[in-house]
């Protein structure tokens, strides 16, 4: 089982069992969805300041909805055969 999960400096494929990280360059989905998978993992760190004031409701919303979105998608390449959550940041 496949988890979809924003982190610092880490792909956003994480194995849900064990908390491997996938490196996405090894994922079998299309460059265009790597893509966007990167371009969400990027947003997270502006939306998450480690050093700064506590997060925007309205940016964390945004950026798990994308996740939502990203993890239907990530879903439909994989097919049937696979399970893919999404852990949202709270």
């Amino acid at each position: 089982m496949y988890k979809l999960e924003a982190d610092f400096s880490a792909d956003p494929i994480w194995c849900a069992e064990c908390s491997y990280n996938f490196d996405l360059d090894d994922f079998p989905v299309s460059e265009g969805l790597k893509k966007e998978l990167i371009r969400w993992a990027v947003a997270f760190q502006e939306v998450v300041d480690l050093y700064g004031s506590a997060p925007r409701q309205d940016a964390v919303k945004a950026h798990n909805d994308w996740g939502r979105l990203l993890t239907a998608q990530v879903k439909s390449e994989l097919g049937d055969g696979y399970k893919v959550i999404f852990h949202p940041y709270s």
